[in-house]
C-alpha cells in the first residue's frame, strides 16, 4: 500500500518528493484559493487552529503527518507538541 499523508498549513507549496506517488495526501491551510493551487492535494479543509485545535480525524487514520510550516502561527501551540502524532500509527 501506497503511504497516506496529510500535509498541513503550507498550502500552495508542497515539501512531498514528486516522484513518491501516495494513495491520499490532505492538506489543511486558512486559505482555500491557495490549497486548491496545490496539485498533491486529493483533498483540503481550512481551518483556524487559534480558534479550535480539534481535528475531525480518528486516531491513526493517516500514515504519516507532515507539518511544514505552521506552529509558529499557532498563538498558543498545544500543550502536548506531538498532538498530530495521535493520527498516525507509531513505528516500530
Amino acid at each position: 500500500m501506497d503511504p497516506f499523508s496529510t500535509k498541513r498549513i503550507h498550502p500552495w507549496v508542497s515539501h512531498l518528493p514528486e516522484e513518491v506517488k501516495y494513495e491520499k495526501v490532505v492538506g489543511h491551510g486558512l486559505n482555500a484559493q491557495e490549497l486548491a493551487r496545490n496539485p498533491r492535494l486529493e483533498y483540503f479543509f481550512v481551518k483556524d487552529l487559534n480558534e479550535d485545535q480539534k481535528f475531525e480525524f480518528e486516531d491513526k487514520s493517516f500514515d504519516a503527518v507532515l507539518c511544514a510550516v505552521g506552529v509558529q502561527y499557532l498563538q498558543q501551540p498545544p500543550a502536548d507538541p506531538c498532538y498530530m502524532a495521535m493520527f498516525a500509527p507509531p513505528k516500530v
